[in-house]
C-alpha cells in the first residue's frame, strides 16, 4: 500500500530506537552512579564533621571541667604586696647587688629567684650575678625582707638561708660597706646600692659593686 515503509526501513529505525534507549539508560545509570558517589562523599564528610564536633565539645567540656575544679585563688602568693605577673612593670626599674657570705665562703645568688615561669615577681633575678631586678608597675618601697621571703629563704633572728643561727654565730649586713645594725628585714632597696650579708665568724670585707645595667630609672 501507499504510504507503508518498507519492512527493513521499519527494521532500521527500530534498531536506532534501541540504540538510542540504551544510551539514554546507560546515561541514566551512570548520572546515578555518580550521584550515589557524591552522596557516600558527602555523608563521610557529614560523619567526619560530625565526630569532629563530638571531640571538640569533649575536649572543651574536659578542659572546662578541669578549670572549674581549680580554685580561683590558687597561683603565687602575694607577698608584701609583691605580685608574681606575667609582664615585668615600668613605673619602677633599678639594680641593688647582693653578696652572700657563709663562714666566709661566697655563696652564690641564683638565677631566676622569683621567675615562676608564667609570672614574675616585680623583685627578681635573671642570672648568677648577683644583681636584683626591682622592676615594678607602681612607685613604692621594696625591702630586702621581702626579696628572701620571694626566694624562700629563711632570713630572721633564727634562720639564714634556712640554716639554723647558731648559738656562737651571728648575721652581719653592709650597706654600701658600711655596718647597718638595725633589722637588715627592714633594708629598702635602692638603685646601685651594694648590699652584703654575711653568716659568721668569719667575716668578709665588704666591697662595692659597680657593674650595673645601664637601664636604672630610680629607686
Amino acid at each position: 500500500m501507499e504510504g507503508e515503509q518498507p519492512a527493513e526501513k521499519k527494521d532500521e529505525l527500530s534498531r536506532d530506537e534501541r540504540r538510542e534507549q540504551r544510551r539514554k539508560e546507560w546515561e541514566e545509570q551512570k548520572k546515578k552512579t555518580e550521584e550515589d558517589k557524591i552522596g557516600k562523599m558527602q555523608r563521610k564528610q557529614y560523619l567526619m564533621y560530625a565526630v569532629f564536633a563530638v571531640v571538640l565539645v569533649g575536649l572543651i567540656g574536659g578542659t572546662w571541667a578541669v578549670f572549674s575544679m581549680i580554685p580561683k585563688n590558687q597561683g603565687p602568693a602575694v607577698i608584701d604586696g609583691i605580685e608574681c605577673q606575667t609582664m615585668e612593670g615600668t613605673a619602677q626599674h633599678f639594680h641593688p647587688h647582693l653578696d652572700l657570705f657563709i663562714d666566709g665562703v661566697p655563696q652564690i645568688l641564683p638565677a631566676d629567684v622569683g621567675n615562676k615561669g608564667y609570672c614574675m615577681y616585680w623583685v627578681h633575678t635573671h642570672d648568677q650575678s648577683g644583681i636584683i631586678h626591682v622592676e615594678s608597675p607602681t612607685v613604692r618601697d621594696f625591702k630586702l625582707g621581702s626579696f628572701f621571703d620571694i626566694w624562700e629563704k629563711g632570713f630572721n633572728s633564727t634562720h639564714f638561708m634556712n640554716k639554723i643561727i647558731e648559738q656562737n654565730k651571728t648575721v652581719k649586713v653592709w650597706v654600701d660597706s658600711k655596718e647597718f645594725t638595725g633589722d637588715p628585714r627592714g633594708i629598702v632597696l635602692h638603685t646601685k646600692q651594694s648590699i652584703t650579708v654575711a653568716y659568721g665568724p668569719p667575716y668578709p670585707t665588704p666591697v662595692l659593686y659597680t657593674n650595673f645595667p645601664p637601664d636604672d630609672k630610680g629607686g
